[in-house]
């Protein structure tokens, strides 16, 4: 038990380093040169046809970033699972599958030379665009619209588009509809909402129980300090937020319906009218209360501009009483700081009722991960199209993700006969490592690299259940060491109070055309205005009682030319949406 425990300890320290540096790209090494990048078969054979074994194989080239290690880098003969599928596509759909890569430091700039050239492009592309660059991109005939391919010869893509997520087609095509990309999914309701967290053992100690309203709250941490919870001397027990995970958290307890950053704090009213949320009396309400946070000790003065390093000494110094973020933070949390024997229980929490009793949790958009697109120079679109919907299909998918399928091999294994006792339904897709993926990886760290498991060479479709959330945190994190945030009932209540009663749906907007852009642009000194004039009430530096003069500046420097064209974008995608079948429901 001990032994588990350790290991269980050591990952969820090396995971909550990751949080930080997720967001910064994937690794850079690998073992390319050059501007055109490398390959690991020819493609410039003439095109050919073929409908089966017994006729000539329809060639195609993915050409992605290796993000690998320099000793285990991609391709499809020496990574054995990479062999696997590469074989299998040929007897599946009669696929010869060739790839192409570039290391990942440099993967965007091998991409923009060859795209810039225009000529002689690989069938299939990896990488994910931002909205306007993949418009132009497509605007510039370099990749093929998707819509008709998809609804002819993808049925599993077709149906995650077209009935599962719809928001799929918004954020991966054109404004009128077009799909120009087939994403990877990875996806559950944590990936979707920002949750507070507290220390459930520091409520405990102080005999109180988890906070549901701003005021206890607020209660909790001035007892925290007042009753020196973390024994030290002194009154330093702090909240840990980051400015944006808190709006999107803190912000709803106070009737706010959306808040992130300035240029993307936006909502509709229950008529469909755009608005900006930083602007309304909701707001400056959550901001007072931040305010007061902030003037009396009890949020980290820091919370505005820090080092990771900085917010680390805080961590292990035992002074965070709460923080925000993924609803997984709470159980990585408590097992990092396990592992520096502090004895700590975080806990994840639904959001905060408001003054009124109510209380609702924003559900963000999903857009997807990583994209594939077919280019100008795709010899077998339709062969092509096949082939990336298989890997939507569970078996595919897995295939791609563990490298073996139901009920398992010699890595992964289907193993959920102790997640039904407890009544939990694990999702179809989710299979369990095996002792012998777990000796080999104890000896070979990068065990995934070598094996050419969970790479971007091909995507992989992962919608999960919340039992399967409740499931990983009781069976791998477990109660012992993180208490109720591994509870199955607790998590359960609560993450289905998401799903079925308290989530709010985030609006859409399409890509922005070119007069938009002009428009948005010229205002981008009027966002980062807004940041930080609300930054500096928040800290009081700015008193509150300028507020109006704050709104009316805003206006000055454009906010509702902006707004008309939020509204133009939303309206859009209300047509868009209308169009496929899906009636949007205003607000």
């Amino acid at each position: 038990m001990l032994k588990r425990k350790t290991s269980i300890i050591l990952i969820a320290v090396l995971i909550l380093a990751m949080i930080v540096t997720s967001c910064t790209g994937a690794k850079e090494s690998g073992t390319q040169t050059g501007d055109t990048g490398t390959k690991t078969t020819d493609k410039d054979a003439a095109p050919k046809t073929g409908t089966s074994d017994s006729e000539e194989p329809y060639e195609l080239t993915i050409f992605c970033a290796d993000n690998n290690i320099a000793d285990y880098p991609l391709d499809l003969e020496n990574r054995p699972k990479l062999k696997l599928i590469k074989e299998m596509l040929k007897d599946k759909f009669n696929i010869e599958l060739s790839l192409e890569t570039a290391v990942g430091s440099r993967f965007v700039e091998v991409l923009n030379t060859r795209m810039a050239s225009a000529a002689n492009l690989p069938d299939i592309i990896v990488h994910r665009y931002d909205d306007v660059t993949l418009n132009n991109v497509y605007n510039n005939g370099l990749i093929l619209d998707l819509t008709d391919l998809i609804k002819e010869h993808a049925p599993n893509i077709a149906k995650t588009y077209f009935e599962e997520d719809p928001y799929y087609i918004i954020a991966n095509g054109t404004a009128d509809g077009k799909i120009l990309r087939v994403i990877q999914i990875v996806k559950n309701i944590q990936h979707t909402v920002t949750t507070l967290n507290v220390r459930y053992d520091w409520c405990k100690a102080v005999g109180m129980e988890l906070p549901e309203t701003t005021d206890q709250f607020y209660n909790m941490l001035k007892a925290f300090q007042e009753q020196d919870v973390n024994g030290n001397g002194m009154k330093d027990e702090i909240f840990m937020p980051d400015y944006v995970a808190m709006n999107q958290s803190l912000s709803t307890s106070f009737g706010v319906m959306k808040m992130n950053g300035a240029s993307d704090s936006w909502f509709a009213d229950s008529t469909g009218k755009i608005y900006h949320t930083m602007l309304t009396d909701e707001a400056k309400n959550y901001i007072a209360y931040v305010a007061k946070l902030y003037g009396e000790g009890l949020i980290d003065p820091d919370f505005l501009n820090q080092t990771q390093d900085q917010i680390s000494e805080k961590r292990y110094a035992n002074r965070m009483a709460g923080g925000v973020g993924a609803w997984w933070n709470s159980v990585l949390q408590s097992t990092a700081l396990n592992a520096y024997a502090i004895n700590a229980e975080f806990v994840s929490i639904p959001p905060l009722y408001n003054d009124e009793g109510t209380r609702h949790i924003l559900k963000r958009n999903y857009a997807g991960g990583n994209c594939w697109m077919l280019t100008k120079d795709c010899r077998h679109p339709e062969a092509a199209i096949k082939m990336l919907d298989w890997f939507y299909t569970t078996d595919g998918s897995n295939y791609a993700y563990y490298g073996e399928i139901a009920p398992g091999g010699e890595y992964y294994v289907r193993d959920v006969a102790e997640a039904e006792k407890f009544g939990l339904q694990i999702s179809p897709h989710v299979l369990t490592a095996t002792d012998r993926f777990r000796q080999e990886q104890a000896t070979e760290p990068d065990l995934r690299y070598k094996l050419g498991i969970n790479t971007n060479v091909f995507p992989h479709k992962r919608v999960g259940r919340n039992d399967d959330i409740a499931w990983e945190f009781y069976n791998t994190y477990t109660e012992v060491v993180c208490g109720l945030a591994a509870n199955i009932e607790y998590n359960m209540k609560v993450l289905n109070m998401f799903v079925n009663d308290i989530g709010v749906q985030d609006i859409g907007f399409v890509t922005p055309n070119s007069e938009q852009i002009k428009v948005i642009e010229e205002t981008t000194d009027l966002f980062a205005y807004m940041d930080e004039m609300i930054q500096k009430f928040m800290t009081g530096v700015e008193p509150l009682s300028n507020w109006d003069n704050f709104v009316k500046q805003c206006e000055s420097m454009g906010i509702n030319k902006v707004r008309d064209v939020m509204q133009q974008r939303y309206d859009d995608y209300l047509r868009v949406m209308e169009s496929y079948g899906f009636k949007v429901i205003k607000g």
